[in-house]
């Protein structure tokens, strides 16, 4: 296809986790989901428009002496900074996959082969277990890049029910597990400016799960055992992008603490995303 001024449109093309190309016209758009590491290069200069989110974290698990996890963070996220692709470099586009229970998320990047790093969100810290009171993991913050802003805390241990995730623009935290003393109950997971965190879960003999999953990072599970089992965290919300279809970069819930039996375990935080939108040669 040639442009009004009769010359070829650019051609973005990548390979890696995912190959394929994209002409660059009016609308064009791509978007990576897939975890992995991709390198692009493009036929002719063009101007886009970055999106993206880093993994949240997992929650932490129930420890020793029964002690519950507190929640993991969200990732960091932008949406929306320029960038300009440049014919004979290559760009080098990393994904991660959301971190399992008690591991801190991963970083999306974008490096140009000569200027260097274009853009680096931070993953969330994870959840851990301790005595409590716990903190939960820290959000991710933008190390590299414009157009957006951190993920949010995980929620902390108690003496009780677990706090829930601080809410914020980006990616939510996970809820903090219940501690089982007390048949505490997990806290819910943060809103994101796009989803609400998911529901913590009851404490008490019958304690349940933390809510999570889908849009959402997953929830803690509870403590199994008897006589008193603490509820698993509520999953973070996920930060949906402009033009993507889903929440990305939420954190784990904590698992449950539990008096005698199995404690719970962390929920997992969600994957990343980059996505390019062409805006002009």
């Amino acid at each position: 296809m040639l442009t009004p001024q009769g010359s070829p449109a650019p051609l973005l093309s990548w390979t890696g986790a995912a190959a394929g190309s994209l002409l660059l016209v009016a609308g064009a758009a791509q978007t990576f989901t897939t975890p992995g590491t991709y390198t692009l290069t493009i036929t002719r200069r063009a101007t886009l428009t970055l999106r993206g989110v880093a993994a949240g974290a997992g929650g932490g698990s129930g420890g020793g002496g029964g002690n519950p996890g507190s929640g993991g963070g969200g990732g960091a996220y932008t949406n929306g900074m320029t960038v300009v692709l440049v014919p004979g470099r290559t760009y080098t586009v990393v994904v991660p996959a959301g971190a399992a229970a008690t591991l801190t998320g991963a970083n999306t990047s974008v490096t140009d082969s000569v200027a260097g790093t274009l853009l680096d969100l931070g993953g969330g810290a994870a959840g851990t277990s301790t005595n409590p009171p716990t903190a939960g993991g820290v959000g991710g913050t933008v190390l590299t890049g414009s157009g957006g802003g951190p993920g949010t805390a995980g929620g902390q241990t108690n003496l009780g029910s677990g706090s829930q995730g601080v809410d914020g623009t980006g990616p939510g935290g996970g809820g903090g597990g219940g501690d089982d003393p007390t048949d505490g109950a997990g806290g819910r997971g943060g809103n994101s400016a796009s989803f609400s965190g998911g529901a913590g879960g009851n404490g008490g003999p019958t304690a349940t799960n933390g809510t999570g999953g889908g849009n959402l990072g997953a929830g803690g599970t509870a403590g199994a055992g008897a006589p008193r089992e603490g509820g698993g965290g509520g999953g973070g919300g996920g930060y949906q992008p402009t033009g993507t279809a889903a929440g990305y970069g939420g954190g784990g819930g904590g698992g449950g603490g539990v008096d005698s039996g199995t404690n719970g375990v962390g929920g997992a935080g969600q994957p990343g995303v980059a996505r390019f939108e062409f805006v002009s040669f």
